[in-house]
């Protein structure tokens, strides 16, 4: 109750607080002032009751002791005039009857009721039994029935006055409460109105009105000189951010002009030098081939270098582009140790992967490519900065919160402390430019960037002659599970494979793995044929000249996204009708919403859950029979 009350307007608190008061007093005035006019009432009516039996009994007593009855009679008749009463009985010590008025022919146990003492009421009538004594002796009992219909009418007119009055008190509360909550909130919910166009429209020139001199005009003109600080800090800000977004869209194109300027010689260049190396009608002499190659070893090296600040660049801007899956540690390790190998051998040194001795998989969040361009950073590195016949061990575990720490280990000649703290800046080598190692000194600057944008980080653990020890952190990604047997459930026939229908499905990704994984899950369907492509204008191709059944689309693709080629299928003739599912690593509404807004027609989510994979290929292949496929361990 607390919670909900804190979360009320300011003007309605005190509209409730105000309305409190009257309230109160209401309910004080209809239960208080009815229960005490209802006990008056039923205390005048005793008495009335006790003092018209106490003056028949007296009547009676004499008469009964004179056998004189006029006085009696006379007595009765008066009573009678009292439309209440409804019994008047005389009776002698021995309980007979003497004079009896019963005029609602009430059925009474005299036996029961005739010695009770004081009042008491049966079926909402009152009764006195009033012993008939002259001079302490006992003549007879009267007996006295008065109806409380006229009490208890009496009662309710007087609670529906209270009522009403309690209702008056309670509306006029209501309107002084509003009265009062308008004229003391009104600024607060000026400032309140201000505060939320300054929020929306992001225009900090805006200025709440001060109207008076207590604490909230106070908060007014602070509120105000807040405003000022904030529009002069803005605008600064605002000039800054101009400054350096035309410095870097000034070096983004010196750097696009420079790549295309550098790349067309160097496809001259490397393109040629491989013609003459590979020239089988006119071999090279052995002089010529070393020649041939140092310039195909310079040319890819000054490509590389090329490769690498426009990656550098694009980190930088904020225009790289990721696709964060559930990345499979073991096996990326196992493929950049294959690619390295060879460097490896030129120097006899030996790499140890001891991240295979895990006894499960382990999987880390992360860009794939990425990744790999980073384990291939510091294998490469570890190799040209080691010693002959030194040695490389890979460790990979997970910590105790929940990462996955990656150490790549070798036996190189170490990094000062010094040298440490500027390692990872652009373009320094640490005076390795000046030895026979190649290398363009900004490797390590690109794999700490990319390792920070997959919420990563690296460190650097090192003496000088007992080597390095470089150790990245990733997320804990989740495992992918593929199923070993496919088997039917209960009940239910797997589907027949000899005559059945054959459906064609597209796979558009641009992730090796994920094309793998889908490769491996619809192998046991006997009735689908899987084409893949790695770009989207591939698959755009492969769909107009296959017309596959169904189309699994990757939405976050280098070149061309996953958005733009479905809309380039829908308009297309050949294509418009096939039905095309997004898959992708976005799980968030707002992606889904957004894809299935643009015409997707499903919306599959990574990792993969197969057996849903399948149902959801089959309510577009098949609708009139959804898969009976499940996973089985």
């Amino acid at each position: 109750m607390s919670r909900l009350f804190s979360k009320l307007p300011i003007q309605a608190k005190l509209f409730l607080f105000i309305c409190f008061v009257p309230l109160l007093i209401s309910t004080i005035n209809f239960s208080y002032y009815s229960k005490i006019h209802e006990k008056e009432a039923l205390k005048k009516l005793n008495e009335y009751v006790d003092n018209l039996s106490e003056m028949l009994a007296f009547t009676a007593a004499s008469s009964l002791k004179l056998q004189n009855f006029e006085s009696l009679g006379s007595a009765i008749q008066w009573a009678k005039k009292d439309k209440r009463l409804h019994y008047l009985g005389i009776f002698n010590n021995d309980d007979k009857e003497i004079s009896i008025f019963n005029p609602n022919q009430l059925k009474l146990q005299l036996s029961e009721i005739l010695y009770r003492k004081n009042t008491f009421v049966l079926d909402e009538i009152l009764f006195i039994a009033k012993p008939i004594v002259y001079f302490e002796n006992r003549q007879g009992t009267l007996l006295l029935a008065i109806s409380l219909d006229d009490l208890y009418s009496n009662i309710s007119n007087n609670k529906l006055k209270n009522l009403s009055i309690s209702l008056g008190i309670i509306f006029l509360g209501i309107l002084v409460s509003l009265l009062f909550s308008q004229i003391f909130t009104k600024p607060i919910r000026q400032l309140t109105e201000t505060a939320k166009r300054v929020s929306s429209e992001k225009n900090y020139s805006i200025r709440a009105i001060k109207k008076n001199e207590d604490e909230v005009g106070l908060l007014i003109e602070q509120f105000n000189e807040m405003l000022d600080q904030i529009q002069f800090r803005d605008e600064e800000l605002l000039q800054a951010k101009e400054v350096a977004e035309k410095a870097n869209q000034s070096k983004s194109e010196f750097l696009s002009r420079m790549s295309h300027e550098l790349r067309t010689p160097m496809n001259a260049i490397l393109g040629f030098s491989q013609l003459l190396d590979f020239n089988a009608k006119e071999p090279l002499t052995d002089s010529q081939k070393n020649k041939v190659n140092e310039i195909i070893k310079a040319g890819n090296h000054l490509l590389e270098l090329i490769n690498e600040v426009l990656d550098l660049s694009r980190i930088e801007s904020g225009t790289l582009t990721l696709s964060i899956e559930n990345v499979n540690m073991q096996e990326l390790i196992e493929e950049a140790i294959l690619l390295v190998i060879p460097l490896a051998q030129q120097r006899n040194i030996q790499i140890k992967n001891h991240a295979d001795q895990s006894s499960k998989p382990v999987f880390v969040r992360a860009d794939r490519t990425k990744l790999k361009q980073v384990l291939l950073n510091l294998l490469s590195n570890a190799i040209k900065y080691n010693c002959d016949n030194g040695s490389i061990i890979l460790e990979c575990e997970q910590d105790s919160n929940n990462r996955i720490l990656t150490s790549i280990i070798d036996t190189g000649k170490g990094i000062s402390k010094e040298n440490q703290t500027i390692l990872f800046e652009p373009f320094n080598r640490l005076e390795a430019e000046n030895s026979d190692i190649e290398g363009t000194g900004i490797g390590l600057t690109i794999t700490k960037r990319l390792l920070e944008t997959m919420e990563g980080s690296i460190a650097l653990e090192s003496e000088p002659g007992n080597g390095s020890r470089f150790t990245f952190v990733l997320p804990t990604g989740e495992e992918i599970r593929l199923p070993e047997v496919l088997k039917p459930r209960k009940n239910e026939e797997l589907p027949r494979t000899g005559a059945e229908q054959q459906y064609t499905l597209l796979y558009v990704e641009d992730n090796s793995a994920n094309l793998n994984l889908v490769a491996q899950i619809l192998a046991s369907r006997s009735d689908i044929k899987l084409l893949s492509a790695s770009r989207a204008q591939l698959g755009i191709d492969l769909a107009r000249a296959h017309q596959p059944d169904l189309i699994l689309m990757d939405i976050n693709m280098p070149e061309m996204d996953g958005i733009s080629a479905m809309k380039k299928l829908k308009n297309c003739e050949e294509t418009c009708d096939i039905p095309v599912i997004a898959v992708s690593a976005n799980a968030m509404e707002t992606d889904i919403q957004k894809a299935l807004a643009a015409g997707f027609k499903g919306y599959i989510t990574k990792p993969l859950d197969i057996p849903k994979f399948y149902t959801e290929i089959d309510c577009f292949l098949k609708p009139e029979n959804s898969s009976v496929f499940e996973a089985t361990r």
